[in-house]
């Protein structure tokens, strides 16, 4: 019983910090592709945004519907003694006193 209430625990924590986002638009009868932000992808293809802070990625699916989810870790929760640095898509949190060391206190960060 012990177990069971831990892992209930465990997934109502996952379920509240969770922010990665994801979204969706249904097809549109006055275009043959999906579109988004001025870019056109075709029905099956993918498209992924590696130029950060804004990663993402979207797919058209077949019957024109778009689907996209953001990428990367943003960070939340940063003690004072940490600051966060964007490497890529994701963040990081390191030493306010030396960037080349990582931060030494709790950070909670969600992933997307």
């Amino acid at each position: 019983m012990t177990r069971l209430y831990f892992a209930v625990c465990a997934v109502l924590l996952v379920v509240t910090y969770s922010e990665a986002s994801c979204w969706m638009e249904l097809p549109r009868d006055d275009i043959e592709n999906c579109q988004y932000r001025g870019i056109t992808i075709a029905r099956g293809d993918e498209y992924r945004n590696r130029t950060p802070p804004d990663c993402f990625r979207c797919s058209c699916g077949s019957d024109g519907t778009l689907s996209c989810c953001s990428e990367g870790t943003i960070l939340r929760n940063v003690p004072p003694t940490c600051k966060v640095l964007q490497k890529g898509c994701d963040q990081v949190a390191v030493s306010k006193d030396d960037e080349r060391q990582p931060c030494s206190e709790p950070v909670s960060a969600v992933t997307g």
